[in-house]
């Protein structure tokens, strides 16, 4: 099993640094926050026994009603039920695409740490009802089951399962749901506000969004944001730089193409999806185009794209690692009470500044 020289050797930094940025200190920079991360997770990193019961420092604000959580003992038997859409489940595994690998990292090392197992569940895109049957549910909780994890439920999704009366403590992950008990996520909003705010800064006004389907609440919030800064700033996004599609290559190749073939071209391209930001360098290499001279980029989330053909991409740094690590936390703290309670967590995005951005002459 890896250790913590293990992660510093992948990282190329020094044991003590691993040890600030896995104990959540905010004494480290982001660049070499993301260097630890991504090597733990990487070598599928197991934190030490110490860190248990410990909770990032990121987080804005945590806040518990009702009963008091006990502590769970470390080892035991249970398990925790990961939901995922199929066509999204082999993203879990490749850090190449960064984000959902991170959450997953996340959950394994909580998971680990409790001494519990993961149960990966697939289910086809649109059928997640048909997953959660209550007398299957049943049997798993009287098994040892501890709670669900929804990692990419859509809006409608989501809506069924405030409605619904499960038998075991859930968390669709990353979203802020009324009604829902357990909430662990990002200010997606916040950070798309100081990408926003970035962007004005360095004289930015005409700006391309690569937004995500509208189904997906963290994309809504991305662009929401982006859209409330620029109007507070006086600026108007205008609605032919706005281009959607579903979260796939073939996808961000084809707004990137709309969106740079315009007349004239935006300054600046948002991605509201690393994957987005991934094809539009793609589609810069085959228009013969160069970042930032012909057009900047920024990204939303940053795990993959601090550096690629010599052009390291301006991001917004999204804490997913911790998303998916306190979300089985506050799970199992949820199975240890009887009485009901809420529980949000609210984690704080960075943004990091590099050299895809130019700074525009006013």
């Amino acid at each position: 099993m890896a250790g913590v020289r293990d992660v510093a050797r992948a990282a190329g930094v020094s044991t003590a640094t691993v040890s600030r940025v896995l104990s959540g200190s905010a004494d480290v920079s982001d660049d070499l926050r993301r260097k630890v991360r991504m090597a733990a997770a990487s070598l599928n990193y197991r934190p030490e026994k110490a860190r248990r019961g410990k909770r990032s420092k990121s987080a804005k604000a945590t806040a518990w009603t009702g009963a008091s959580a006990a502590a769970l003992p470390a080892g035991g038997a249970g398990s925790m039920l990961l939901f995922v859409p199929d066509t999204h489940a082999a993203a879990l595994h490749d850090r190449s695409i960064g984000y959902f690998a991170y959450v997953f990292s996340g959950v394994m090392s909580k998971v680990q740490e409790y001494g519990l197992s993961l149960q990966l569940t697939p289910y086809p895109n649109g059928r997640l009802a048909d997953s959660l049957e209550t007398e299957h549910l049943g049997r798993l909780k009287r098994g040892g089951a501890k709670g669900l994890l929804f990692l990419f439920s859509n809006h409608e999704e989501d809506a069924m399962l405030v409605r619904a009366k499960l038998p075991l403590p859930w968390i669709a992950l990353n979203r802020k749901l009324d009604g829902a008990e357990l909430i662990v996520r990002t200010d997606e909003r916040g950070g798309a506000h100081l990408a926003a705010k970035y962007l004005i800064d360095q004289g930015h006004t005409r700006i391309g969004v690569m937004a995500g389907p509208e189904r997906y609440q963290f994309f809504e919030e991305r662009v929401t944001g982006l859209r409330e800064t620029l109007k507070a700033a006086g600026v108007k996004l205008a609605p032919e730089c706005i281009a959607r599609a579903e979260l796939s290559r073939a996808g961000g190749l084809e707004m990137a193409r709309k969106l740079l073939a315009l007349n004239p071209r935006p300054t600046v391209l948002y991605a509201t999806e690393e994957e987005f930001a991934a094809a539009a360098l793609d589609v810069a290499a085959e228009m013969g185009l160069h970042i930032p001279q012909d057009f900047s980029l920024l990204a939303f989330s940053d795990f993959v794209l601090g550096t690629r053909r010599g052009s390291a991409v301006t991001a917004v740094s999204i804490p997913a690692f911790e998303l998916g690590y306190l979300a089985v936390e506050a799970l199992v703290n949820r199975s240890r009470i009887a009485a009901p309670m809420r529980m949000e967590t609210v984690l704080q995005p960075t943004l990091v500044a590099r050299q895809s951005v130019a700074k525009l002459k006013a």
